[in-house]
């Protein structure tokens, strides 16, 4: 799986994204001015509020795109701010302690034990190259270490949690308006502790196996489509393996179950009458499993404001 899926998805694990090693200078055409994804959802009840949707990625460069005139204008009326996490009032080093918590090992099985002797090879030839230390990653369930390989791997192409699209709005609106979290950090970081052994270790497969091959370009890749709001190539590049049988648990979980809950969350703050910006990972807003889609058949009438194809 093209690991580019994360920096969409968990706006929790990517606010970790920091202290890595030196990053590659950014292309110079990723600083232009965006059109990024924003959609305005009308609820079907006398007096619901709007809801104004932005596709977000948690990762971005401290050179990122402006954000263009939809999402300003979605900013400018909101009178509460909507994001996946409200990372306001949270410690990035209590963050990290929670992750860390969660992701260890017991002291009797480490990671070489959850893992097949190719996957440990490969780790030892990461830690190799990368200058890591294998016996840090040892004491980590194999679906941290996958993160904290794919974290280094995006702050070495340049982008961070510092300055993520939602991590940006949510420091422009505390002193402004009201931020609500649509989920909390323990919730995203334990839908991964969740996962099947078999499906931790894959992902971290892949991402060594993506850090061999090169990285910085398909990362690239995906932030140039999100500042153009291209739904199409973002649709190719989150979900390009959405339908092979390894990885459909993957979406189900971290992405199309979410939307679910979150459309139907959201259908029940729009009751009150107040104007909402919602900011959460562009993958959730894609495609007929994506929230304006799912807001569509809860009798929302949803107009495409930013990006592009409008429908």
């Amino acid at each position: 799986m093209r690991l580019r899926a994360y920096a969409v998805a968990l706006a929790a694990w990517a606010s970790l994204a920091c202290a890595s090693p030196t990053p590659t200078p950014l292309p110079d055409d990723l600083s232009a001015p965006g059109d990024p994804l924003v959609w305005r959802a009308s609820g079907p009840a006398a007096g619901a509020g709007p809801l104004y949707l932005l596709g977000s990625v948690h990762l971005g460069s401290r050179h990122g795109s402006q954000l263009g005139p939809a999402v300003e204008a979605a900013y400018g009326a909101a009178e509460e701010l909507v994001v996946e996490v409200d990372l306001s009032g949270q410690s990035p080093d209590q963050l990290a302690a929670d992750l860390l918590a969660m992701g260890r090992v017991s002291p009797g099985r480490p990671l070489r034990k959850w893992v097949s002797a190719a996957t440990w090879d490969a780790l030892e030839r990461y830690c190799t190259v990368a200058g890591a230390s294998l016996a840090s990653f040892a004491a980590m369930k194999p679906w941290l270490a996958a993160n904290v390989i794919v974290l280094a791997q995006f702050h070495e192409a340049g982008y961070d949690g510092e300055f993520g699209v939602d991590r940006l709005m949510i420091e422009r609106a505390e002193e402004e308006i009201p931020i609500a979290g649509l989920e909390t950090a323990e919730f995203q970081l334990d839908l991964l502790n969740s996962l099947p052994v078999e499906l931790q270790e894959l992902l971290l497969r892949d991402a060594l196996e993506q850090h061999e091959a090169g990285f910085a370009s398909s990362t690239h890749e995906l932030i140039d489509a999100w500042t153009r709001g291209d739904a199409v190539a973002l649709s190719q590049l989150i979900f390009e393996d959405a339908d092979v049988p390894e990885y459909r648990l993957f979406y189900e979980r971290v992405f199309f179950e979410r939307n679910e809950r979150m459309a139907r969350d959201l259908a029940a703050l729009s009751v009150d009458g107040r104007v909402r910006l919602v900011v959460v990972g562009v993958g959730h807003m894609l495609g007929p499993r994506g929230i304006p889609a799912l807001l569509e058949t809860r009798g929302f009438t949803v107009e495409q404001l930013g990006g592009t194809p409008k429908r």
